[in-house]
């Protein structure tokens, strides 16, 4: 989740308000969820207040609208915070560290997630926003789960890793500057489709039903 301030134009529609004060903005009915930090505009309030403020309004929206706040005494530290709310709620940085050296400097920079077992990595990567790596296997997984991916491999490119560059469904990372860090769009045409594992099993044994000369399962007999 991003934290953003109110823009003059007000919270847009489906968004969370972090409000400030007695009087709400005209569309707020229009957010997905309103938490005040001080309705009488008292900034100890507010201060005291925000942590867990932000805390209820994380996961009710993609963004939050925050209202102005007095940039004096406890509102400089109040607004400060929110800055850098809007940098650690914005992005979450998965690392799969391949040997133990790796996660102990990660560990040691910090601002990582770092999995300290083995994880789900598919259900990792179709949630993802972006996906870095320089393992094939992986990279191919975000290309086919419609993730944008990128490989930082410098060796000999495999046949199938060259095509997909080609085709630009995979993209190589000269500099930092290429990354496109934000949220990616997430429509209907991307959601999850399910299918009948029946299918691929008919697939992988039709080559061996027309060498012996029977029928794949559940295709049709001939008279």
């Amino acid at each position: 989740m991003g934290a953003h301030p109110l823009p003059p134009g007000g919270n847009r529609p489906g968004e969370a308000l972090l409000a400030f004060g007695p009087t709400l903005p005209e569309n707020a009915d229009h957010a997905a969820a309103i938490r005040n930090l001080s309705e009488t505009g008292d900034l100890a309030e507010a201060a005291a207040n925000l942590f867990a403020a932000l805390r209820d309004l994380d996961g009710k929206a993609e963004t939050i609208a925050v209202m102005p706040i007095p940039a004096h005494d406890l509102g400089e530290a109040i607004n400060d915070r929110l800055q850098r709310a809007a940098s650690e709620l914005g992005t979450q940085t998965v690392v799969l560290p391949r040997v133990e050296s790796q996660r102990e400097e990660l560990r040691a920079a910090g601002g990582f997630v770092v999995p300290e077992h083995a994880i789900d990595a598919q259900s990792l990567i179709a949630r993802a926003d972006l996906v870095i790596s320089a393992g094939g296997t992986m990279n191919r997984e975000a290309v086919a789960l419609g993730t944008p991916v990128y490989t930082t491999f410098q060796g000999r490119l495999g046949a199938v890793d060259e095509r997909l560059i080609a085709k630009g469904r995979l993209r190589m990372l000269t500099a930092p500057e290429e990354l496109p860090l934000g949220r990616r769009e997430r429509s209907a045409a991307t959601a999850r489709v399910r299918r009948d594992p029946r299918t691929l099993l008919d697939l992988l044994l039709t080559p061996l039903g027309r060498a012996s000369g029977a029928s794949a399962p559940g295709a049709p007999e001939s008279a």
